[in-house]
């Protein structure tokens, strides 16, 4: 999951992210023509026959004429209720909330006004309405009385009135009932019955609850709606459409629960499902097309919206939800010249738009646009990512996304408009151009985002978004006052955390004082110990991460890596390595121009901490395994040209001094590998010597246990198989390689002329704390070890370079008795080979032995064996 795309979904645009047209577009990624105020004509409507004319209801909000505070609800009420009551009937069409409210706005219709005719008209010809129906409600004489008037628009003729009562304090739903009975039976239908409890909540307070969290969504507030649909179905467990909008709130506040099997959401969206029987079939359908997507049934919830945008095509709802299903459907399908994944980016722009000219009040569609181009403008950020394989939730999409072989992966480009570019093609755009197309996308980001600011000043969302795209032009000053204004209005974003992003902008803007504040405040209040709170503010935690080893806080820096270790369990459960997962993640990128943005200055500053605090931090039981690790990674940001390796080295004497012996020699040789010109200094040293020598016995004995057997490039595969010493048990996790560090690696190299290609299989790094392992080479080469198939170019003396994993091309292993085949089936990588017919195939072994003392001099397995081409 993208960073960026998460604080987006935190902030509000719920349905992902959307790029600009197909065509040219304007500096605000909106089509031509450019510049100027645009004017909306009218076109002339058709006005249909009467008979379908009457079926076709505009249910206007009904008037409080008594004005008791107790009854306003029933202003807006009123038109949600009676649209329940009529809709559930085939053959009868009720424009929906979601479009009615905008052609009020539109038209210059307040809720609870007297309504003048003309006006009515407008809204009738834009919305499909052609029988109107208005109300009042009255209450007098401890009764409660709701009286309706149907009128055929175009004539302006009564076709019915209507009126019901109960008592004060009962339930008002059966005046409605009684009104809309009649109004059914004016269109013909006869037989009808009505029960609008039966069909939503027979509890008048869950129904309440459930209109003001309508309510609350409409205006963003997803605190506000959260609250108010967890109450409706707290009051009737049996409600399907507040379950339905709270999975949907859930998700909103709490976007990384998405990949929790046990996430609350989805099952809010299967109970909803469960109870949908009774919903008319414009919202069952919307309930199965939410359930679906709690499931990653991305084909189910195309074809629920796509069966309703037949039936209506402006029904915002099914829109909506089709700009987040565009957006995200990762699943590969065949288009001219490869694949790519079913969700269009276009298209999904598109619809945003639309969505945004139906319903001007869903402004939030702007942050939607801005959103999709930040991500093409943020140098670093994640790709894109496709899949071959249906899941069957999001726990297996995961586990799918793992299996290379069934993976894609783009990267997003803006051009004419954004572009998915395969990632083997990235490296082919030169860096300037590439970093040119990044800035114009920023550019169109804040265009639509400033948009959003200019027709919703009063809103905390768009300040928020505002915000983030200020910081990612390293614009901190106006980032912070945008921040600052958000939080003035009232940030009704659980997932979005003004404290978290305000030490993320002063880190980032060098006030080192104000960050190293707020991190100790949010590391003290357990803020990363919530999944979503570590997930969408990756860039935060590893900027507290930075600041608690900084100050020397080791206990509080645990903590931080802790939690991130447990949020990559959640998100792996099966992975074998989430303590270095979640420790690469921490480190974030050693590329200052990249997020998490740390600057070469900061990290030689951390670097100095660390080395000053030495022995504190291997006093930490859980940091301490990841030091050797940590202090070469920051030696090679704080200098990449120059790392400071040799301090390392004396940084090792420290810890050997100590009596950290085993520490000492994991630093040791991490030095050395950094700056291999320090061996012969670190081979003085006898607890180094006898360290690297321990190490080299033991990758010798596992080399001597792997060999060179056959090379076959066959018509239907490729086989290149390894003898294999399998007598005795494997051993992994050995203590005497350093965490993070990598201890079965299996390469077959083919080369023709220029050009090479190479079949890797390796096993997961060393994971710190680890227990030792035992067992066969299937117990190492697990399902989710690393396989892959790459190519590149030769240079020079046979360096290899330009070196890309061929996307789609699985490599499958298979171990017999005494063997390791190492299978390609990829029609085009055999007829690649086929037509070069590279004479030798090349079988190493890693990681090598490293000679005490020798500069440079490595002992591998790396043995040639003739191809054959039967």
């Amino acid at each position: 999951m993208r960073m960026i795309s998460l604080r987006l979904v935190a902030i509000g645009c719920l349905f992902a992210l959307a790029p600009a047209t197909a065509t040219a577009q304007c500096s605000d990624g909106s089509p031509p023509p450019c510049g100027g105020a645009r004017t909306i004509v009218r076109a002339n409507v058709p006005v249909p026959a009467a008979t379908i004319r009457s079926r076709h209801f505009l249910v206007l909000p009904f008037r409080n004429v008594t004005r008791q505070a107790e009854h306003d609800w029933l202003v807006e009420g009123s038109t949600t209720m009676l649209s329940d009551a009529l809709g559930r009937w085939q053959g009868i069409t009720v424009v929906s909330d979601e479009r009615l409210y905008p052609a009020l706005k539109r038209a210059g219709i307040a809720s609870g006004s007297v309504i003048e005719v003309p006006r009515v008209r407008r809204v009738s010809e834009e919305t499909g309405g052609w029988t109107a129906i208005t109300g009042e409600v009255i209450s007098t004489g401890g009764r409660i009385r709701v009286t309706a008037r149907a009128w055929d628009v175009p004539t302006n003729k009564e076709l019915v009135s209507a009126a019901g009562e109960v008592p004060a304090g009962g339930d008002i739903r059966l005046a409605y009932d009684s009104v809309s009975l009649r109004l059914l039976r004016s269109a013909g239908f006869a037989d009808a019955t009505v029960d609008l409890a039966d069909a939503t909540t027979r509890d008048l307070d869950s129904y309440r609850a459930y209109l003001r969290g309508l309510a609350n969504m409409r205006r963003s507030e997803v605190k506000a709606a959260l609250a108010s649909f967890q109450e409706s179905v707290r009051a009737d467990s049996g409600f399907a459409l507040a379950w339905a909008r709270l999975a949907e709130t859930t998700l909103a506040a709490d976007p990384a629960s998405l990949f929790n099997p046990a996430n609350k959401g989805a099952q809010y969206a299967e109970r909803a499902a469960a109870l949908s029987s009774k919903l008319p079939p414009r919202h069952r359908q919307l309930v199965l097309a939410i359930n679906a997507t709690f499931h990653a049934q991305f084909a189910e919830t195309r074809r629920n919206l796509d069966a309703l945008l037949a039936a209506d095509s402006s029904d915002l709802e099914a829109l909506q939800q089709m700009v987040g299903l565009e957006m995200f459907d990762p699943i590969l399908v065949n288009v001219p010249g490869g694949q790519r994944p079913r969700g269009s980016l276009n298209r999904a722009a598109r619809i945003a738009k639309q969505v945004a000219e139906l319903d001007p009040s869903r402004s939030q569609m702007f942050g939607v646009l801005a959103s999709i181009y930040a991500n093409a403008g943020v140098p670093g950020e994640s790709p894109a990512l496709g899949i071959s394989r249906v899941p069957a939730s999001f726990p297996d999409l995961m586990q799918g996304l793992r299996q290379r072989e069934n993976v894609r992966i783009y990267g997003y480009v803006l051009r004419d408009t954004i572009a998915l570019v395969p990632a083997e093609s990235l490296s082919a755009i030169p860096k300037d151009s590439l970093k040119a197309m990044q800035r114009q996308a920023r550019a169109v980001a804040r265009s639509w985002a400033e948009r959003w600011v200019s027709v919703a000043p009063g809103e905390a969302a768009p300040h928020q978004l505002v915000s983030e795209l200020y910081a990612i032009d390293r614009e901190f000053p106006a980032a912070l006052r945008a921040l600052a204004k958000a939080e003035s209005i009232g940030v009704q974003t659980p997932a979005w955390s003004p404290p978290a992003r305000r030490l993320f902008f002063s880190a980032k803007s060098g006030d080192l004082a104000m960050a190293g504040r707020l991190s100790d405040s949010l590391t003290t209040t357990g803020f990363f110990a919530n999944p979503t709170n570590a997930m969408v503010n990756g860039d935060t935690h590893a900027w507290a991460f930075a600041l608690q080893l900084l100050a020397n806080h080791t206990a509080q820096a645990a903590t931080l890596l802790e939690q991130a270790t447990a949020l990559m369990k959640m998100i792996n459960p099966a992975g074998a390595t989430p303590g270095y997962t979640a420790f690469g993640r921490l480190m974030g990128s050693e590329d200052p121009e990249q997020e998490p943005g740390m600057s070469r200055a900061f990290r030689a500053r951390q670097l100095d901490s660390a080395l000053a605090h030495i022995r504190e931090y291997t006093a930490s039981e859980r940091l301490a395994p990841w030091m050797p690790l940590f202090l070469p990674m920051l030696a090679e940001a704080a200098d990449s040209a120059h790392p400071r390796a040799a301090d390392l080295l004396k940084a090792a004497d420290v810890l050997a001094t100590a009596g950290r012996t085993p520490l000492a020699v994991h630093l040791a040789i991490n030095a050395v590998r950094t700056d291999s010109t320090l061996e012969p200094a670190a081979a003085e040293r006898p607890w180094y010597r006898a360290g690297a020598e321990a190490l080299n016995a033991i990758r010798l004995a596992t080399q001597s246990r792997f060999h060179a057997g056959a090379a076959t490039v066959g018509a239907t595969e490729a086989v290149f198989e390894w003898k294999v010493d399998d007598a005795a048990p494997f051993m992994w996790n050995r203590p005497e390689t350093p965490a993070g560090r990598g201890e079965y690696r299996w390469e077959v190299t083919l080369e023709t002329g220029d050009r090479y290609m190479m079949l890797v299989a390796s096993a997961s790094a060393r994971e710190a704390g680890a227990a030792v392992g035992s067992g066969t080479l299937a117990n190492i080469l697990t399902p989710s070890a690393f396989r892959a198939v790459v190519n590149g170019s030769l240079g020079a003396n046979g360096v290899k370079k330009d070196t890309t994993q061929l996307q789609g091309v699985a490599l499958r292993t298979e171990m017999p008795a005494g063997s390791l085949r190492l299978i390609v089936t990829d029609p085009g990588v055999l007829a690649q080979l086929r037509k070069s017919r590279p004479a030798q195939a090349s079988f190493k072994f890693a990681p090598c032995v490293k000679p005490v003392g020798v500069v440079g001099k490595e002992q591998c397995m790396d043995e040639k064996v003739t191809i054959s081409y039967p």
